[in-house]
């Protein structure tokens, strides 16, 4: 990870499942989200559901978080239920 963000000066934004009670994945899930919590990722202020999937996104440096959101729903029609997500 840390190669990658020296090699790209440049923000990095990914997406990354919600933790959901109601699955049974969840420890795979939080072991990915607390991997890119120590690497210095945040996470980002909405979750939304795409594809069947209730998402959120992480990022690394400094994103304008409404125009990524902007960008999110030109690009990829079938995204929902965007919302306002509750802090971990």
């Amino acid at each position: 990870m840390t190669k990658l963000k020296q090699e790209y000066d440049k923000p990095i934004v990914l997406d990354v499942e919600e933790i959901d009670e109601k699955t049974t994945d969840n420890e795979t899930k939080r072991r990915r989200k607390n991997f890119y919590l120590k690497n210095g990722f945040q996470h980002g202020k909405y979750s939304l559901f795409w594809i069947g999937n209730h998402m959120t996104y992480m990022y690394y440096g400094n994103i304008d978080e409404h125009k990524y959101l902007e960008y999110l729903k030109k690009t990829f029609v079938n995204i929902t239920n965007i919302q306002k997500r509750d802090e971990d």
